[in-house]
């Protein structure tokens, strides 16, 4: 249950000329800090959301919340030096990486908007340069977690806090920005001159980060292997040779890989059907 000496509005929506007026950081009191769990939120659309800092909507009232540990592109100039540490990251112009930065904002809407999904959070101040507060957050939209889905998509960088969160899982993110890297994707095509503005397509790039940020290890190219942690060159040229895997446990046959090897690897990897 949220503390209901939080308030009833972080955000008071007057959609006079998409505009809104916000109540000012001084009328909140701190909240909890303790983890808390809110389910069916709405996304809230707001000309200042980007891809990992947006309004949510829970019940009666509206927060703002922040991603951790991923950071996706600025959507305008504002703050320059930032968005040249970002196109530095991805390896393409600052004017590309506001692009990118658009194409994240996209991203996210068009996975949260008109559905619920739940926010995990424990009130750590994301601070910004809003003027109400902004508190760093989970979340997890049809089984899938927003951060995770923009760093597969090549549109954010693991960057920033990692929350204190049991299951949560800052290699996998990592992970899941090296396979992005490697197959150009989102802000990453961009160097390449074929930026898109769609999620990655497992039909066209089957070994591409599928649901659950997993790649398929009876597809995945040897770059994408290695990319996983456990696996170096030998073992990724060792999987490919032993193709077709009828299901993950049968990689054990692959000598080297145990069962606790496998217990490591299966966080990462998967066989199509299984």
């Amino acid at each position: 249950m949220i503390p209901a000496r939080r308030g009833k509005w972080l955000a008071l929506a007057a959609w006079g000329a998409g505009m809104w007026t916000v109540a000012t950081a001084a009328q909140w009191e701190q909240p909890s800090g303790k983890w808390e769990k809110l389910a069916d939120c709405r996304y809230v659309p707001n000309a200042a959301d980007d891809g990992d800092s947006f309004y949510v909507r829970h019940g009666g009232d509206t927060f703002l919340f922040r991603l951790y540990a991923v950071d996706t592109p600025e959507t305008m100039m504002t703050y320059a030096d930032r968005v040249e540490a970002q196109a530095r990251h991805f390896g393409i112009t600052p004017a590309q990486a506001i692009k990118a930065g658009l194409e994240a904002e996209r991203f996210t809407r068009r996975l949260l908007l008109g559905s619920s999904f739940t926010v995990e959070t424990c009130w750590q101040d994301a601070k910004g340069n809003s003027p109400v507060p902004r508190y760093y957050a989970v979340i997890t939209a049809n089984g899938k977690d927003l951060a995770g889905e923009l760093a597969a998509a090549g549109l954010a960088r693991v960057f920033g806090f990692t929350p204190p969160l049991p299951g949560f899982s800052l290699p996998k993110l990592e992970v899941l920005e090296r396979l992005a890297r490697l197959g150009h994707l989102g802000a990453y095509a961009f160097a390449k001159g074929t930026p898109s503005s769609q999620p990655p397509s497992t039909a066209s790039n089957p070994s591409a980060a599928p649901a659950g940020g997993k790649i398929d290890v009876n597809t995945a190219t040897e770059a994408q292997l290695v990319a996983v942690p456990g696996i170096g060159p030998h073992y990724a040229r060792e999987l490919i040779a032993g193709r077709p895997y009828e299901n993950l446990d049968a990689i054990i046959r692959v000598k080297g890989i145990g069962p606790k090897t496998l217990a490591k690897l299966a966080p990462y990897l998967s066989v199509a059907g299984d």
